[in-house]
């Protein structure tokens, strides 16, 4: 037990891991698309201006442009750069010196490189960051070439992506954080019903295997002790064949009845709702054992008072009603009464009712009775051959018919078992 724990622990540890890394790497990836997609829209604002600006330098006369004429708009002003304008000769030096002003100091560190002409370019310069073009003009006239660089100073946007990458960075942790919840409850929400399901087969399997174990043993034993007796006539040793033969039939019947619950789990059955009279098919069902309990001084009663017709599956039914037959007749005495009556409940339902005057059961088994494998009284059970699953196949043949079964007290002693079904099932 301790080692599936373990490996059931560790499963759950992988499930946690893998949805972990999973949710960090989308959130990542948002980040970076987010982050990319912000910084492309600044820089697409940005160079969408020094373009116009290009257009607009291109279209001034080219005499004007290399006379150095004034491109640069403002008195020179403090050190504050939005846009400027560069003129360079064919040679790299800076021609309009007197009109760049004070920003002549940092924009002459920008890189002249004729070979990048139309190209656009980012440039850091003392700290300062800015977005270029460099155009060349040429004189048709006097053939002088010469190069315009158009430089728009981006320190305020550089600062508000750094800043959104920053919140960014910090909006992921959160979320990563988060995905540390959410992947742990994830993994336990997901492997609860499995850790459920492989706990409920390994019970299954292992109180099957004890079930099992029981019969074959006392059958085995049964034989070898026969053929110690090979002189001995049949009618010598009726007690431990009869006790043979009691033993297969209740290996039979658990082998049946481990089939109907392996089939249940698979949804192998299908239920087939028929309409019925409930008057004939509780008399075709209940009369043969009005006889078995007359012949254990038992008295079986049975009613219905439910008219027309109501949708069930005839065959699965029958066996709800048997077995809730079989346990009244298992536990109860000579002298004891068993009823069996259906009624309507309402206009749409009907109930039926198996009671006796047995002993009664304790709230505490009330909680467990429909649980397989579940005895009230492990020891009585054995003796009668009980191996506590009918009544777990009858909850789950109630359930298919949309209804529900309940267990109650009979005043003074006693219990009831209360089948609650709808009339049109389908």
């Amino acid at each position: 037990m301790k080692e599936e724990n373990q490996i059931n622990q560790k499963q759950q540890h992988r499930f946690f891991v893998v949805e972990f890394l999973a949710l960090a790497f989308l959130f990542g990836l948002l980040g970076i698309l987010v982050s990319h997609f912000f910084e492309s829209s600044v820089y697409s604002n940005i160079d969408q201006n020094i373009v116009h600006q290009q257009k607009m330098v291109l279209l001034r006369p080219a005499e004007s442009i290399q006379n150095n004429d004034q491109l640069n708009p403002g008195d020179g002003g403090p050190t504050r750069f939005q846009a400027d304008t560069v003129i360079y000769s064919e040679s790299g030096k800076i021609l309009n010196t007197a009109t760049l002003g004070n920003r002549y100091v940092i924009l002459k560190k920008l890189k002249f490189d004729p070979k990048s002409t139309g190209q656009l370019m980012t440039q850091k310069v003392n700290g300062n960051s800015f977005r270029t073009v460099m155009m060349k003009v040429k004189n048709q006239n006097t053939k002088q070439v010469n190069y315009v660089l158009i430089a728009e100073n981006i320190d305020t946007q550089t600062s508000i992506i750094k800043e959104f990458d920053k919140l960014l960075i910090i909006i992921l942790v959160i979320f990563w954080l988060a995905a540390i919840l959410i992947s742990y409850a994830l993994s336990s929400y997901f492997m609860g019903p499995i850790l459920r399901s492989w706990n409920k087969q390994q019970e299954f399997v292992s109180n099957a295997a004890h079930e099992l174990r029981t019969p074959l043993t006392i059958i085995q034993n049964k034989l070898e002790y026969l053929f110690t007796k090979p002189k001995s006539q049949v009618i010598d040793e009726t007690e431990p064949i009869n006790q043979a033969l009691n033993e297969t039939k209740r290996l039979s019947r658990l082998t049946s009845e481990l089939l109907t619950v392996a089939r249940s789990d698979s949804n192998r059955i299908q239920v087939d709702p028929v309409a019925v009279e409930l008057s004939d098919f509780m008399q075709e069902t209940v009369e043969p054992y009005a006889e078995v309990a007359a012949s254990q001084d038992k008295q079986l009663s049975f009613g219905n008072t439910v008219d027309g017709f109501v949708k069930i599956d005839v065959d699965l039914l029958k066996q709800v009603l048997v077995i809730l037959l079989d346990n009244a007749l298992k536990y109860t005495k000579a002298g004891d009464q068993i009823n069996v009556f259906s009624e309507p409940v309402g206009k749409n339902s009907w109930k039926l009712t198996v009671s006796n005057t047995g002993e009664s059961i304790s709230d505490a088994d009330k909680q467990r009775i429909f649980e397989r494998f579940y005895r009230v009284d492990k020891s009585r059970n054995q003796d009668t051959g009980g191996n506590g699953l009918g009544l777990s196949i009858a909850s789950w043949i109630i359930s298919q018919h949309h209804g529900k079964i309940t267990v109650t007290d009979v005043a003074p002693t006693g219990v009831a078992f209360i089948c609650t079904l709808p009339r049109n099932f389908k």
